[in-house]
């Protein structure tokens, strides 16, 4: 079927036609478990490749091959190369984009005994033409992380990450994101879509600040290594470096209360479009849904999981506080910003590709 998809979020001049797959073109899946390889392949997040998460599905004789993925744009491109991908765990902004691209396929409702325990807003916001290409599974927070005993002024801001103090001693994580940050601390409209002349802004005070970073970190364990060894004062971050971090005694705060209003992301899985083991991958997403992975996940990394049934034997009441562990509120409040699809992707990645490339004339 074809579809108008905006190119521009209406922000700009024309719109493209998108070529989407209808369930005709999707190969029919196999009646039974048994008729598939069982040869089931993940790419998911570093740290995600612990066998607690889906226990249930080893326990019914699955065993994943989990594969690395360092962000969802490096996923994009190995789902468009390899199509013998099963699974990937994506942000639910990326949905449509996934869908446009021909890269994924809806899953069957039926087969998701544990899908009852995922708020319906938040399964409402994977789906696309009312088919559900994207099962939610957990959320945390886009935040500052900041050594409490180095900062002279912890002032609640993403401001933080751009702050001139502390040059040489700040981390960012490598995604288009940082615009969206940058368009919140600016004060652009609409930050996932901005206009052409707010996006140049932003991509400017980007270039500008680029400066004052010590690098990028593509996995959270470096950036726990770069603060506990105090390279780093001030990162951009997940909820997985404030629980190990506070954990091993290093003093930090977790801004998860900026004035620009926090940034919070909910993932979830989709199902690749060529899916061989089509069954396989809705067992392994509904171990993931599955009270024991709540329970596995919160404990261990401090992300929070859709059902919000939280491990309070494993955390402390202040890190189930600050990360809103068991507030489903969290998705509803006005003052939260759900991550969402970035209508102008493309002009996001070419700007966000402009800020590296001058950070690589800085650092031949």
């Amino acid at each position: 079927m074809e579809t108008i998809v905006p190119s521009t979020g209406g922000r700009g001049p024309a719109a493209r036609l998108v070529t989407r797959r209808g369930p005709a073109t999707w190969p029919p899946p196999p009646a039974r478990i048994e008729e598939e390889p069982g040869d089931l392949r993940v790419l998911d997040w570093p740290g995600y490749e612990d066998p607690e998460l889906f226990a249930g599905y080893r326990a019914r004789g699955g065993s994943p091959m989990i594969e690395e993925s360092r962000d969802t744009e490096e996923a994009i491109r190995r789902l468009r190369r390899d199509r013998s991908i099963d699974l990937a765990h994506p942000e639910v902004g990326y949905v449509e984009p996934l869908v446009d691209l021909g890269l994924v396929r809806p899953f069957d409702p039926g087969l998701l005994e544990n899908l009852g325990r995922v708020p319906p807003p938040l399964l409402e916001r994977g789906r696309v033409e009312q088919a559900l290409f994207h099962v939610p599974t957990d959320f945390g927070f886009v935040a500052p992380l900041v050594r409490t005993d180095r900062l002279e002024d912890a002032t609640a801001s993403y401001e933080l990450l751009f702050d001139r103090r502390y040059r040489g001693r700040i981390a960012w994580f490598d995604t288009p994101w940082m615009l969206v940050i940058a368009g919140y601390v600016l004060g652009a409209e609409e930050p996932w879509d901005m206009t052409d002349r707010e996006l140049a802004e932003a991509t400017s005070f980007l270039a500008d600040r680029i400066g004052l970073i010590a690098g990028f970190w593509s996995r959270h364990a470096d950036l726990n290594e770069q603060m506990a060894a105090d390279e780093v004062w001030v990162a951009y971050a997940w909820n997985v470096s404030f629980l190990d971090l506070r954990r091993a005694g290093v003093p930090v705060r977790f801004v998860t209360d900026p004035r620009e209003g926090p940034i919070v992301w909910t993932e979830g899985f989709v199902l690749a479009a060529d899916t061989r083991n089509y069954h396989h991958a809705h067992r392994f997403v509904d171990a993931w849904l599955a009270p024991a992975t709540a329970l596995a996940l919160t404990g261990s990394t401090g992300m929070g999981h859709v059902s919000l049934e939280v491990d309070r034997e494993r955390l402390a009441p202040e890190e189930i506080a600050v990360l809103r562990l068991d507030d489903a509120g969290v998705f509803a409040d006005p003052a939260v910003h759900l991550d969402r699809a970035i209508p102008r992707r493309a002009l996001y990645l070419e700007a966000w590709e402009a800020v590296r490339e001058r950070r690589r004339l800085r650092d031949p």
